[in-house]
């Protein structure tokens, strides 16, 4: 996989049809506008044995791909979760940003030989010196061929390129443009257009003040205390010194011992 910018809707030697899929080969089918945005080209290396020349009615070779693979990119779905707690939502490939699918490979039919890997050979008995080896049999047993014991299978490979393109798509744009499609799909039958409302908080009455009941005094609040200035300190004559603070009494002489 590789991060793309605009990613390509096909590659070079390869036309585009107006299903999104390119055959590979020289052609004139219309072309498909591309994609644009940021998003992923991922490429699929892959061959399948389902063709069958003696069967010309049976899909084979790039009608097999384009009849499962490719149709599975455009039109296949699959359930993802939506979150804790909630059931899992089953989305398509187109919403999940999956498109633009094309043959950048178109192989031709090749003749293979596939090898049984579980194949046994039959048991033999090894002869002395330049005697054969020979195979051994029991008198009076009667064993039925493996029909399914073969060295191999001769088989028709066909091989393939598919490169489609991905832009992601969160959760909440998956669901957001389902929403979008409902309403446009409401307003065109002319059916009413479910909106949620706005939920705005409107501010509470101011409560009115009440009148005291006759003879009795409304309640007041706690009395403050008017604070207490501090007095004047009186001013000293000029020249005056102030009076010195009166010396303490000496202690008295305790007596002889």
């Amino acid at each position: 996989m590789s991060p793309a910018g605009p990613a390509p809707a096909t590659v070079a030697g390869a036309t585009a049809t107006p299903g999104g899929l390119a055959n590979g080969t020289a052609g004139t089918a219309a072309a498909v506008t591309g994609p644009s945005g940021p998003g992923w080209v991922i490429e699929l290396q892959g061959y399948h044995y389902y063709n069958d020349r003696s069967d010309a009615s049976r899909p084979s070779g790039l009608v097999h791909v384009r009849q499962t693979l490719v149709k599975k990119l455009l039109e296949g779905s699959v359930p993802l979760p939506q979150g804790p707690g909630l059931p899992d939502a089953v989305f398509t490939t187109k919403e999940l940003g999956i498109g633009y699918p094309i043959f950048a490979l178109n192989s031709t039919l090749s003749e293979e030989f596939i090898p049984n890997p579980y194949y046994q050979e039959e048991i033999t008995q090894g002869g002395f010196g330049d005697r054969p080896s020979v195979k051994v049999k029991v008198k009076g047993a009667k064993k039925e061929k493996d029909v399914a014991n073969v060295e191999g299978w001769d088989a028709v490979r066909y091989d393939f390129i598919v490169q489609f393109v991905w832009q992601e798509k969160p959760l909440s744009v998956r669901l957001e443009a389902r929403r979008k499609d409902k309403e446009e799909k409401a307003k065109a039958a002319g059916e009413p257009v479910a909106v949620p409302a706005a939920t705005v908080a409107t501010p509470a009455d101011p409560m009115e003040p009440t009148a005291p009941e006759a003879g009795r005094e409304p309640a007041r609040g706690p009395e403050q205390e008017a604070p207490v200035e501090p007095e004047p300190a009186e001013a000293s004559e000029p020249g005056k010194t102030p009076d010195e603070p009166a010396e303490a009494d000496a202690p008295a002489e305790r007596g002889g011992r």
